[in-house]
């Protein structure tokens, strides 16, 4: 009786501490998130602007902290400047705006 109750005090320490072990991990990878957003260039063309690392603490203003940051962006060797951010996204989220979900479909199926 006394190993069993030795082997199920041992098993539940040993869950207890991975779990713990986990949310710390996780809890770590969420200090940065990959974006994208769906912007309006100068000239009328649409693009999705994609920023990897993005603090979390920028999250709630990042359509701000991209207008003004008025980054010329490389895209097809052409220089776009950001007019207008639409919508912005976590990188692995959808777009509800159906022409940036189409337009991000696209770039990805292009690589």
């Amino acid at each position: 009786m006394k190993n069993i109750l030795l082997i199920v005090f041992s098993i539940s320490t040993a869950a207890f501490y991975s779990s713990a072990y986990s949310q710390n991990v996780e809890s770590e990878q969420l200090k940065i998130v990959d974006m994208k957003c769906y912007t309006e260039v100068i000239g009328g063309d649409f693009m999705i602007h994609r920023n990897y690392e993005v603090p979390i603490e920028q999250l709630r203003d990042y359509p701000s902290v991209v207008m003004q940051l008025n980054m010329l962006t490389r895209k097809n060797n052409r220089s776009k400047v950001i007019y207008k951010v639409i919508e912005c996204r976590r990188m692995h989220e959808v777009f509800t705006n159906k022409d940036a979900a189409k337009l991000d479909r696209t770039e990805n199926n292009q690589g």
